[in-house]
């Protein structure tokens, strides 16, 4: 498979409003952390190291505030919230080094990565990773799970003018695929990044397996415990007739 193509490389995006119903699936974007694998503890780990001289730690609210936003965002969020010195870029600057060496030392793929990722292979569909993270962490994360070649196209908060819950990140990703919205699915957890799927008229799957997030994620087509477990509905989806 030739290089994932970036955001620069693609068209300029185009809001779709239509509904997925009844159309064939025939691209699969995919979220990062939290979905292909279980970056968010350690997320957590690097605010909190970064905070702690300024006698702060993440806690849920701040949680709940962070989950699926642009690191950017997340910096001004916290600046405000904490009243931290610096501006978000300098925020970002700090903690990008503490978050880099947790992923080094302990990330682990999400159960049924691999699995779902080579049905995806089987079934002819095109890829894509559509994150809110930085370019650099996505290619990271993709080069320490051995993923780089599975995707045709990679797009990342750092080339989108606004983050999820707003649809760009991932209209551009259909773009870069020459997929048309309606006939993809983007696979999420966060609630943030399944209203921007359906904001962009897609498919969306939540994967996530706490029954606290159901009512959260009610807006997803489905909500499966694991990766593995939204296989037969690609299948289903990817083999429907017109």
């Amino acid at each position: 498979m030739n290089a994932p193509s970036s955001q620069g490389d693609c068209p300029t995006a185009g809001y779709s409003s239509s509904s997925p119903s009844g159309l064939r699936v025939q691209a699969v974007i995919f979220d990062v952390d939290g979905l292909m694998v279980d970056s968010e503890p350690l997320q957590t780990q690097a605010w909190d190291i970064y905070l702690e001289p300024f006698g702060h730690r993440i806690g849920p609210a701040e949680k709940a505030l962070l989950l699926g936003r642009r690191v950017i965002e997340s910096a001004a969020v916290l600046k405000s919230r904490l009243d931290l010195p610096g501006e978000p870029e300098a925020i970002v600057a700090a903690r990008r080094p503490i978050l880099f060496s947790l992923i080094r030392e302990k990330l682990r793929p999400m159960p049924g990565l691999y699995d779902l990722t080579a049905a995806c292979a089987r079934l002819g569909l095109a890829t894509a990773v559509a994150s809110s993270s930085y370019a650099d962490y996505v290619a990271l994360v993709l080069r320490l799970t051995n993923l780089e070649s599975r995707f045709a196209a990679v797009v990342t908060g750092d080339q989108v003018k606004s983050g999820k819950p707003d649809p760009e990140v991932f209209v551009r990703a259909a773009d870069c695929l020459a997929v048309h919205p309606s006939r993809c699915l983007v696979l999420e957890d966060s609630p943030n990044g399944v209203l921007a799927a359906k904001r962009a008229g897609m498919w969306c799957a939540a994967i996530n397996a706490s029954p606290a997030a159901m009512r959260e994620l009610s807006a997803a087509d489905v909500i499966r415990p694991q990766l593995g477990d939204v296989i037969p509905d690609i299948v289903r989806w990817a083999n429907r007739a017109e």
